[in-house]
């Protein structure tokens, strides 16, 4: 029999580690060699397939393939990724996995010279996905599961003089699978570092910092345990000696030194050396002030020699849970988190530090302040980052049982394996000042081996809370009352306000409450973000959430025309997959911010200005950071006009953290609509980060918008028909309207391309989906019918009638004016249908004439009524090819609320074109594809090739976003239910910027 047949490790769940190291903290050591760069490699159909030859050989196999490492095989052209969500991506029997079980052959060969002054040498993998074997000159080192930590072995008894051979074999579905079954990619393969490093044969094996503060948080104790270790016997450490030394990388100067001996001990003790001393007012840390200190370990032998060091960048902090609170250094903070994967479009599973920094630029310039390792620990530099950068993290240990949840929690034959996560990942991360808590994983149900997790941990390290969703949650069964044994904090998954409030309000409730996960950010979505921080700021017990999450999870693929694009599940021939719920991110694949960015932005942003007298411009600032004044930040007054905008300097007292200071701004004889206040870094002065606005006068046209319409019976029938005013020409002809350069192409326009909060357009039938409803309505259709035109003799206005079998009516007249072109419109929804997408109209044009639009309205990005807290209102301009918003799955985009006048032009200093004036604000979008195209289109590459039609749709009112993918549905505040609806608007041809000036300013 094979050595694969008789060692079947990877389907006995007591078994996930063979020699492999304990777990530490990590550092780089001085003797560190890289082996990232290209392997042999080959890749087999099952684990049983590799020939003991093979493993046992010590001369590489030349005539394979190469592969990179750090890298997933997945995506370098072998096997395939697939994406699943709840699902295993097989069939579901622990421990057994399938037969057909693609198996990766790794081999490289490195040179070692044996130094007698550092005999030990340790080969370190930092991630693998999942199982593996390890052999080095034929001969087997060892056995290791946990896809996200690291795997050392000490393969000094293996190693030779000159040339050595590593052969890895990387099996792609283990038992460790079924605890691995999170809501991303399977990959496979050796996708973070691998290094080989050597130290004496004592050494310093791991350390563990503490900085306990006093009561009144200024001074702090620190605490060091250092663990050396020798290679045979414990007794050989006497006369050894560890030296601390705390520097200030600021000043540089020695803050403690010391150094203490090792303790002779006998072989059933393990040796730790301890200091602690206090150290005076130290600068704190936390995510705004994210102050290190270095610290230096060193093991010192008999002779005075430094025979092994360890360094790391502390924070001096405190964690503690008071009053339904989690304070740092005493003070509640509240956590504007986001949940965040690894993920990189082109490499998968391997991020690399260019990566990592890009997403806390993005974190960091949009106000985030937390982060949730979701669902497992990440490379070692994140932390490092985090620390440095200040970001709250907590961290995940890598167990998801989502397709067996609440069964493998319970069995005790996996005790060992949760245990045994929980341990490493603490272990090797404890010393980072970012993370403030330890979770247990994710959608794992809750049992004994949760139990055994949390008890473990809270003996190691009592200095940070646990968090763990799956002891509170109601999508299971459970309730919030329980699991205080694992969990410090409430954390639950997409809570109604309703349910937040309740909570807020229950005086049995003694534990913070902080949403592990919540607006679910899938498509075009995170709408209700406002009414969530509403709830959180003004009641207590409630300290934020994190956002349902950081990035798209599309990765790249090229047509057979080679055009790249964005895959999700199921592009790869993955036959068991979950389709696009992996595109739910804040960001672009690319990291490029999604217009919801600038929802959190306004929400998380560091202050807040109200008017106290606004017409005597009494403002407040509000300082809502925590330990840190605003005197980074640079203030401005911004002035918009209907079509101008002024900036002014403007100077703020300072304010303390949680203060509120009051200021005048001089607002006589201004002469704008609208006053904004922005905040910019002092550092980065194009940097926004925060504003506050204000309505210093009626944005109202001066218009009747009163729509009365004779019967139709009154009126004449009419085929073509033209009537010329305010510079543009109006058509009917063959059941076609035109305004001048917009001829109508939906009338009403009803349907929106589904988004993914509107129902999933894989499972049309769900009928918990508004889709579904929308479908059996008919709501795709309305529109499409020939239009019924008509004349009034005795105004000359042109008529428009619509009469839908779905039951939705609309009359239209278009009636000439001195100077304009004046449009009603009266749209009547049977009470029998339900909410609409919208209610509005659509026309289309020729962009090459029109390439431009200018607007006064909120922008300048995408908006709806639920989701424009973060749109400012004022005047914008734009290419109008920038107006559609390319998600990865095509769906309705790019609207904009609160519109009062739209102008389409020639290029962005040419303004001859066609103004609309709106005589109530309405929605406006203008996309190169229909809403019918978006709807067919699974992929950005199927929409269709055009260059110069565009559609304009004009919306009465569109529904709102919610966040129905996965959690609350649209508040009802933000639907579009049945009924009357009226809208009316000015047509006028134009061109000049000053005949625009004119014009608006006659109007308003």
């Amino acid at each position: 029999m094979s050595f694969f047949t008789t060692h079947r490790y990877w389907e006995n769940p007591q078994i996930f580690e063979i020699n492999k190291l304990n777990a530490h903290a990590h550092w780089t050591r001085a003797q560190e060699q890289s082996l990232n760069g290209d392997w042999l490699f080959k890749l087999f159909n099952q684990p049983e397939q590799v020939p003991d030859t093979l493993i046992a050989s010590t001369a590489p196999e030349i005539d394979w393939d190469t592969i990179e490492v750090p890298g997933n095989w997945t995506m370098q052209g072998y096997d395939k990724p697939i994406y699943t969500n709840v699902q295993m991506p097989f069939h579901a029997n622990p421990p057994f996995v399938p037969t057909e079980n693609p198996t990766g052959v790794y081999q490289r060969t490195f040179e070692h010279k044996h130094n007698i002054g550092a005999p030990r040498t340790v080969l370190r993998f930092g991630g693998v996905e999942s199982a593996f074997f390890l052999f080095l000159n034929g001969k087997f080192v060892g056995y290791s599961q946990g896809s996200r930590l690291p795997a050392e072995f000490d393969i000094s008894k293996f190693v030779a003089d000159g040339t050595n051979l590593i052969t890895a074999v990387v099996i792609r579905w283990s038992d460790a699978s079924y605890i691995e079954d999170q809501d991303h990619w399977w990959h496979a393969g050796i996708y973070r570092d691998v290094a080989l490093y050597s130290t004496n044969e004592t050494w310093i094996e791991d350390f563990f910092v503490r900085t306990p503060l006093d009561d009144a948080y200024q001074n702090a104790t620190l605490d060091v345990d250092v663990w050396p270790r020798h290679q045979h016997d414990p007794r050989h450490l006497e006369g050894h000696r560890v030296q601390i030394m705390l520097t200030d990388p600021i000043s540089d100067a020695t803050l403690f030194t010391q150094t203490k001996p090792v303790a002779t001990y006998d072989l059933e003790q393990v040796p730790c050396v301890r200091f602690s001393t206090e150290i005076d007012e130290p600068r704190l840390w936390t995510a705004e002030t994210p102050h290190l200190y270095q610290l230096d370990i060193q093991m010192v032998d008999q002779t005075g020699v430094v025979i092994d060091k360890a360094q790391h960048k502390i924070g001096f902090r405190q964690i503690e849970i008071r009053d339904r609170e989690v304070l740092i250094n005493g003070q509640p903070v509240v956590f504007y988190g986001v949940n965040r994967h690894e993920h990189d479009d082109r490499k998968g599973k391997v991020i690399s530090r260019e990566s990592m920094l890009a997403d806390i630029k993005l974190l960091k310039d949009f106000n985030f302040n937390a982060v949730r390792n979701s669902h497992y620990p990440c490379t070692e530099e994140w932390y490092a980052l985090c620390d440095e950068h200040g970001l709250y993290v907590i961290d995940e240990a890598n167990i998801e049982c989502h397709a067996n949840y609440n069964q493998l929690a319970n069995l005790p034959e996996w005790t060992n394996a949760f245990v045994a996560r929980g341990n490493r990942m603490v272990a090797r991360t404890k010393n980072h000042a970012s993370i403030v808590m330890w979770s247990l994983g994710n959608e794992a149900g809750y049992g004994a081996n949760q139990a055994a997790m949390a008890g473990w941990i809270r003996h190691t390290d009592p200095t940070r809370p646990l968090h763990y969703e799956g002891a509170i949650s109601r999508w299971k069964g459970e309730n919030w009352d329980q699991g205080h044994h694992v969990t410090d904090v409430v954390c639950p998954m997409y809570s109604t306000i309703e349910e937040l409030l309740d909570y807020s309000n229950d005086p049995k409730a003694n534990r913070p409450l902080i949403m592990c996960e919540y607006a679910h950010s899938m498509g075009n979505s995170t709408g209700n973000l406002k009414e969530y921080w509403e709830t959180i700021e003004n009641n207590p017990g409630l300290q934020g959430g994190f956002i349902w999450d950081w990035v798209d999870q599309g990765l790249v693929k090229t047509t057979a025309d080679g055009e790249e694009y964005w895959a999700y599940g199921g592009d790869f021939g993955d036959e068991i997959n979950d389709k696009n719920f992996c595109i739910n991110g804040l960001i672009s694949p690319d990291r490029t911010p999604h217009p919801a960015m600038w929802e959190c932005l306004k929400l998380f942003q560091p202050f807040e200005i109200t008017a106290i007298d606004l017409e005597n411009g009494v403002f407040e600032l509000f300082n809502r950071r925590f330990f840190t004044t605003l005197d980074n930040l640079v203030f401005s007054c911004e002035w918009h006009g209907l079509t101008t905008h002024t900036q002014t300097q403007l100077t703020l007292p300072s304010v303390q953290p949680r203060q509120r200071v009051q200021f005048n701004i001089d607002l006589t004889d201004v002469g704008h609509y609208v006053l904004r206040i922005t905040a910019h870094k002092a550092e980065h002065q194009d940097q926004l980060i925060g504003w506050s606005e204000f309505k210093l006068r009626e944005i109202k046209a001066k218009a009747n918008a009163t729509t009365v319409f004779p019967s139709v019976t009154e009126l004449q029938p009419m085929e073509r028909s033209t009537i010329i005013a305010g510079g543009i020409a109006s058509r009917i002809s063959q059941g076609k309207l035109s305004i001048g350069a917009l001829e109508h192409s939906r009338y009403p326009q009803i349907w929106r391309a589904p988004l993914d909060n509107d129902g999933y357009v894989f499972e049309p039938e769900r009928e918990d989906k508004y889709l579904f409803h929308w479908h059996q309505a008919q709501l795709n259709t309305v529109g499409e019918q020939a239009l019924k035109t008509w004349h009034n003799p005795d105004t000359h206005s042109l008529h428009v009638t619509v009469d839908d079998p779905a039951g939705i009516a609309l009359h239209q007249r278009i009636s000439p004016g001195d100077d304009a072109v004046r449009v009603d419109t009266v749209i009547d929804v049977d009470p029998s249908l339900p909410a609409l997408p919208r209610v509005g109209l659509q026309y289309q044009f020729d962009q090459s004439d029109l390439q431009y639009a200018s607007w006064f309205g909120r922008g300048a990005h995408e908006n709806y009524v639920d989701r424009n807290t973060g749109a400012a209102l004022g005047y914008y301009q734009s290419k109008i090819a920038d107006l559609h918003e390319a998600y990865i799955m095509p769906q309705s985009n790019g609207n904009r609320t609160e519109t009062t006048w739209i102008l389409l032009h020639e290029s962005k200093t040419s303004y001859r074109g066609i103004l609309l004036v709106m005589l109530q604000p309405i929605e406006f979008s203008i996309s190169p594809y229909t809403e019918a195209e978006l709807t067919t289109a699974m992929h950005t590459y199927a929409l269709p090739k055009r260059s110069d039609t565009y559609y304009l749709n004009l919306d009465i009112k569109q529904m709102g976003l919610g966040g129905a993918s996965c959690g609350p549905d649209t508040l009802p505040q933000y639907l579009v239910q049945p009924g009357h609806y009226t809208f009316s608007f000015l047509a006028y041809g134009v061109e000049s910027k000053g005949e625009i000036n004119h014009l608006l300013k006659t109007l308003f």
